[in-house]
């Protein structure tokens, strides 16, 4: 996580064409900061992304066209873009990719969490096509997800059986 700071850096920001700010760090115009929030030095805040209220970003890059909810914290992390962050949440050490969903006061140390999106899921039942969901999407981790499908499946099995 390192590469955060030294991205963020003086050093390098130069090759990202933005300017550096008297507090050490990025924020993009676009931006919305909510009262009393604050990015430290070495931080990017991406163009379009929101902080709610009493937020605190540490050494930490912050993608484009993100929500990020009242009392959160986000510490040496990558959040990328559209990412939504719901109120009372910690992100430290870790990688939230695109497109993510994180859900009122989630905790998450030393994580790397993407979105999973399927068309359409099917299971293969008996000879039979159970169309599940569509743009169906997951927004923790991969256990989160086979739990999931484990449940999905366990209700075909009882729908199928009718017990």
């Amino acid at each position: 996580m390192d590469v955060n700071r030294d991205l963020a850096g003086p050093e390098a920001i130069h090759l990202t064409g933005y300017t550096v700010s008297t507090q050490n760090n990025v924020i993009h115009e676009t931006s919305e900061m909510g009262w009393k929030s604050t990015v430290g030095p070495y931080c990017m805040l991406g163009d379009g992304s929101t902080l709610g209220e009493r937020c605190s970003i540490k050494r930490s890059v912050v993608g484009r066209h993100c929500r990020i909810g009242s009392n959160v914290k986000i510490i040496n992390s990558v959040v990328m873009n559209y990412v939504t962050v719901e109120d009372g949440s910690l992100i430290q050490n870790s990688i939230i990719c695109s497109n993510v969903i994180l859900q009122e006061r989630s905790m998450l140390k030393d994580c790397q969490v993407s979105a999973i999106f399927c068309p359409l899921i099917c299971l293969i039942l008996l000879d039979e096509i159970y169309p599940i969901a569509q743009s169906f999407a997951v927004l923790v981790t991969m256990e989160d997800y086979f739990a999931v499908l484990l449940s999905i499946f366990c209700t075909l099995l009882l729908k199928k059986f009718g017990i």
